[in-house]
């Protein structure tokens, strides 16, 4: 006659447990805070408008263009300009191909004016 004797599980390991779920949720939230900050800084561009000219049925803005990242690569700007009023007339994007870290360039962007007009202001409203 066999004695049936009832099986002892074999208690969790610490990877499966909670202390180790929450270890393994800490590492993947420490990874993945040190890749947003090194993404930031590594593709960074600036740009300013150096000039703004209303030209009748067309609008030309001046920008300088920087890149202040670590790494080469494109800028992506969205420019508005405005009526004598202020109102915002449209935002137009425009695109540098290629910028080196520490890089300057001059661009010059146009844009079509539905009210043709000889006074207005431009502005950068975003750098990508």
């Amino acid at each position: 006659m066999t004695r049936d004797t009832p099986r002892r599980h074999a208690p969790p390991g610490f990877w499966d447990s909670l202390p180790g779920a929450l270890t393994i949720i800490a590492a993947l939230a420490l990874v993945s805070v040190f890749v947003l900050i090194r993404e930031r800084g590594a593709h960074k561009m600036t740009a300013t408008v150096t000039a703004c000219q209303f030209q009748g049925a067309v609008v030309k803005v001046e920008l300088l263009v920087r890149n202040v990242g670590r790494e080469a690569g494109p800028a992506q700007i969205e420019w508005a300009y405005q009526d004598l009023a202020g109102n915002r007339v449209e935002a137009d994007p425009t695109t540098v191909a290629h910028l080196s870290p520490g890089q300057s360039v001059r661009h010059e962007a146009t844009a079509p004016l539905d009210i043709p007009s000889s006074t207005g202001t431009c502005e950068v409203t975003a750098v990508r």
